[in-house]
């Protein structure tokens, strides 16, 4: 097929010109790309900065710390249906150069967000060609407080920036092989699709979307026409993307468990999307939500209010109807992007929503992908390709005017002279303006849901006391607080494996191990002194105080009451006469322990039922008396330090 010059129509058209031949006051259109794109940066860079590591972060930096890079049992180890070794890779590299390092996380987020909108803004050039008016789609997508999630918490990152990169880079190389013709640049679509496969399982959406991109404005005709047309003009490229997606599909279904339960009801599937469409992505075009809602200890759901959603439907809905009325063919780019939506949708209602609910429509994260498509589809109900192309576009055709002769009286060309064309400067200015300014007034409200995350004060604090924390002395492997990490994600949630990527990470007391100083941080990351509280011993046989002496003959301490099934820890306080060793035993525990002359403690943790606790003869002539045995769980005493 011959290359052929297509030329666009509409209030927004401009003479068709070569995508490499720039038009007059285009290096002004990329200068104020540029300042966008910088702007967006440095937006979501103070945002992402006053953050910190949250819930699942915690979980993937402990799995970095105990595996090898190579190794197929962490990068193909799926995790919550999940499966992302590129992303663990990513967190591997990173946990190792730079443990617990936020800052770090937060740069390669920050430069993959600003890839993110570049390549977004290429795809707008590469189809639009330089012109103003693309400045405003860009704009929307790049400031969408949709996407706030995707660049600031860095579990959700770790997938999604990856995952829209590949889409976006699938999209402009079919750009690039519709307007030339090489087959070559087409399969590098399949390439970055599988590159953000090792990401994220969710680019295989990227496939429907190509073929629907490429049959809907580069093949013409009814459906079964687009299809067979469609299949035989680019069957090379389409195999190329099975080449990458099947393999995939069939080792994904195989290997990694159902993301979900039971599919809720139809009410329930309804609620959800009326809230992902009404509280989400209708407002989130717009700049929305205005207003969040805080859920867990960082992070917040879009909750714009009834009034807010409303309104944001019937804009979204005045421009739609706008755009059909005055062009053919404008609502396959309503169709295109909207479409991609209802799927991505359904996606999270046969997923995440089988688990926590419709409610899941207000998390901005679940519709990031979602969003770009949308922008992207707006873009391409409003304005026509432009440039030169092998497979020509469908492009904007003007429907006739029913208030043409109205139009054409003086009064109503005085009034159009009065007003600036679509696509003018000022136009495009003071939409972008004002599409800047909503959309931070959402990321700035989002803040403060944001940087108040209670984990990084208590790892700060905990560092520190850490760093002067006496060789002997041993610390409690206890639980994090909820607003650290959430006890759903045991044994994540332990504090030997939030600390495990820390090369000064301290000596922890272990089951089969004692220790005569243990130390557990309070609820602020203060490392206080530990005591034990549970059930107590009964009182000794021994007169004068001693309770039960310990000697020459093993000592059996009965309990006041027996404890359950469990990971305990026994304290004993005790007075010795002499230094010597013994043997404990305690439920399914034995340790060997160490007495010291004096008044001393000893801790040790022990698994299983407890009735009594056993010690055997002490080595030489050495005699201890103890009244104070305690088996329980820790406590850190307020006010001390080890």
């Amino acid at each position: 097929m011959s290359t052929r010059t297509v030329l666009p129509s509409g209030p927004a058209a401009l003479p068709a010109v070569p995508a490499d031949r720039a038009p007059a006051g285009s290096r002004r259109v990329a200068i104020a790309a540029t300042a966008l794109i910088g702007l967006q940066a440095g937006l979501r860079a103070w945002i992402g900065y006053r953050g910190f590591f949250s819930l699942d972060d915690f979980a993937f930096t402990a799995n970095a710390a105990q595996h090898s890079l190579f190794d197929p049992g962490y990068l193909l180890k799926p995790y919550n249906s999940h499966l992302m070794p590129g992303a663990f890779a990513e967190v591997w590299v990173l946990t190792k150069l730079w443990p617990l390092q936020f800052g770090v996380v937060a740069t390669v987020d920050m430069l993959l967000q600003a890839l993110v909108g570049f390549a977004f803004y290429r795809l707008l050039r590469a189809l639009f060609g330089t012109r103003p008016a693309i400045l405003v789609p860009l704009a929307v997508f790049l400031f969408t407080p949709i996407t706030l999630d995707a660049s600031t918490w860095w579990a959700a990152a770790l997938n999604q920036l990856p995952q829209q990169l590949a889409m976006l880079a699938a999209l402009l190389c079919q750009t690039r092989y519709l307007r030339t013709g090489r087959t070559r640049v087409g399969m590098l679509g399949a390439l970055a699709v599988l590159a953000g496969l090792l990401f994220s399982e969710k680019t295989l959406l990227a496939v429907p979307l190509v073929v629907a991109f490429t049959l809907f404005w580069f093949v013409d005709g009814g459906i079964v026409h687009r299809l067979v047309q469609g299949w035989r003009r680019h069957w090379k490229v389409w195999l190329a993307y099975l080449a990458v997606a099947v393999p995939y599909a069939g080792y994904y279904a195989v290997s990694v468990p159902s993301p979900g339960g039971a599919v809720g009801t139809g009410g329930d599937t309804l609620q959800l999307y009326g809230t992902a469409l009404g509280h989400t992505l209708l407002p989130g075009l717009l700049g929305g939500p205005w207003r969040w809602r805080q859920i867990g200890s960082a992070g917040a759901l879009a909750d714009p209010g009834q009034a807010a959603a409303w309104l944001s439907g019937a804009v979204v809905l005045a421009v739609v109807v706008a755009t059909i009325v005055a062009h053919h063919r404008a609502w396959y780019g309503w169709a295109f992007g909207f479409g991609y939506a209802v799927l991505d949708i359904g996606v999270v209602a046969v997923s995440r929503a089988t688990i926590v609910g419709p409610v899941v429509g207000n998390v901005c994260r679940y519709l990031t992908d979602a969003a770009g498509v949308a922008v992207l589809g707006a873009a391409l109900a409003v304005l026509s390709p432009v440039g030169s192309w092998r497979h020509p576009p469908a492009t904007l055709v003007r429907r006739p005017n029913p208030l043409r002769h109205l139009a054409a009286t003086q009064l109503a060309r005085d009034l159009r002279s009065l007003l600036p064309r679509p696509g003018s400067a000022a136009v495009v200015g003071t939409l972008v303006a004002a599409i800047v300014a909503s959309s931070t007034v959402s990321t700035l409200r989002f803040d403060r849901f944001w940087s108040t995350n209670p984990a990084r004060p208590y790892l700060q604090r905990l560092r520190a006391d850490l760093a002067a924390l006496p060789p002997s002395t041993r610390v409690y492997d206890a639980t994090v607080p909820v607003g650290v990490v959430w006890p759903l994600l045991y044994p994540y949630n332990r504090l030997s494996r939030v600390l495990s990527p820390l090369p000064e990470r301290p000596p922890f007391l272990h089951p089969g191990q004692s220790t005569a100083a243990l130390a557990v941080p309070d609820a602020s990351g203060r490392l206080r002194m530990a005591q034990v509280a549970g059930v107590g011993a009964l009182p000794g046989p021994t007169a004068g105080g001693c309770g039960y002496l310990l000697g020459r003959t093993p000592v059996r301490i009965p309990l006041a009451a027996p404890t359950t099934a469990w990971s305990w820890v026994v304290r004993i306080g005790y007075i010795a006469g002499a230094n010597a060793a013994a043997t404990l035993h305690a439920g399914a525990t034995t340790v060997q322990i160490a007495i010291h002359r004096g008044v001393h403690q000893i801790f040790v943790e022990a698994d299983g039922a407890i009735r009594s606790v056993r010690i055997t003869a002490l080595s030489g002539d050495a005699e201890a008396c103890t009244d104070d045995v305690t088996v329980g769980r820790v406590r850190p005493i307020p006010g001390t330090t080890p």
